[in-house]
């Protein structure tokens, strides 16, 4: 009592203001100074994820932590995919309400496995800015398979609470027995409050490469999104052509018309194309414009609607990808046209 001390030898739950909770194996707590120091601590936050100590000295009053041997394990949706279990691991930790700072630290959202996982970043210094919301990494390398590929003095990306910001996505490895092995690493870019555009470039094994753009941009009276890919370096041997590109096209349009004499006003444009019928599917591209991998459709549409009239007109292109003469392929409507009126007897 003349020291405003406690201490515990034995296994301690404590619960801070914040709502976090702390197991301890043993602590000393300062009172007056609201000093914790404890060992083998395990910390769990308010947002699930779970921190763990070898060693740590706390403040419950400034929420600062230094601790050494920090091992991060991330609530399994951090990162937009629950079947990841995203964490970091890290020699020593300094963290305040501003800054969070770990040195040498190792990074994944990789499943847990026997052995090395198939994708990490390892820097020597790692720092999360709280108020800009960014993860910042310096003398960087990423590994695939524990095999150094890429060298970043500097690089980073938003942190998870981030809607917008430009930056790397979380990498991607895939295997395939007809494709190889590939590795993906996408780029989001914020051009303004209403465009943006995500760069996601696919680096295949064998010497095969898949550049993939999406485009989106919003006004009051419009929408677009743009999606195109070209793939160079394919065994044409596989379809039996000859040639080793393929590429395809999406987009989707919509205009809000506003035409004075109707209540509602649309015209929309969506346009869909492939360079060879097996693209979609052997290579899984991921846009939400491709919704089926084995047809396409083209849609050219306009709807207006009053109190008791509506019309509504399109013109309609569909590709069945399954049939292997061209020709065959295509379905055509057109005009399609409705008109509903209403009368009131």
């Amino acid at each position: 009592r003349k020291k405003m001390e406690v201490t515990s030898e034995n296994k301690t739950k404590i619960t801070d203001n914040l709502g976090n909770i702390f197991y301890l194996d043993t602590f000393k707590y300062w009172v007056e100074k609201s000093l914790l120091k404890g060992g083998n601590i395990k910390l769990l936050t308010d947002t699930k994820d779970e921190f763990l100590f070898n060693d740590a000295m706390i403040n419950l009053n400034t929420n600062e932590i230094v601790g050494k041997d920090i091992t991060v394990n991330f609530n399994n949706t951090t990162f937009g995919n629950s079947n990841n279990q995203p964490r970091l691991k890290g020699n020593t930790i300094y963290s305040n309400k501003e800054t969070t700072k770990i040195s040498k630290g190792v990074f994944t959202t990789c499943k847990k496995r026997d052995g090395c996982p198939p994708w990490l970043i390892s820097a020597k210094n790692i720092s999360h800015d709280k108020k800009k919301k960014i993860i910042i990494y310096k003398d960087a390398w990423l590994k695939v398979y524990d095999i150094p590929v890429l060298y970043f003095p500097k690089f980073f990306h938003p942190d998870p609470t981030v809607k917008r910001q430009s930056g790397f996505l979380m990498p991607k490895l895939s295997a395939s027995n007809n494709l190889g092995t590939s590795f993906t690493l996408p780029y989001y870019n914020v051009i303004s409050d209403n465009k943006d555009f995500t760069f996601s470039p696919r680096f295949y094994t064998n010497n095969k490469y898949l550049l993939q753009s999406e485009y989106r941009t919003v006004t009051k009276r419009t929408k677009h999104i743009i999606d195109t890919s070209l793939l160079y370096g394919h065994d044409s041997r596989i379809v039996g052509d000859n040639k080793n590109t393929r590429s395809h096209f999406f987009s989707k349009s919509n205009f809000n018309l506003g035409l004075s004499g109707f209540d509602t006003s649309f015209f929309n444009l969506d346009l869909q194309r492939v360079t060879n019928p097996d693209y979609l599917k052997s290579y899984k591209l991921n846009s939400p414009l491709i919704i089926s991998e084995s047809s396409l459709n083209s849609i050219v549409s306009f709807q207006a609607n009053k109190e008791n009239l509506s019309i509504e007109t399109s013109l309609e292109m569909y590709e069945d990808l399954s049939i292997v003469k061209p020709s065959d392929r295509y379905n055509f409507v057109y005009p399609n046209v409705k008109i509903l009126k209403t009368f009131n007897t």
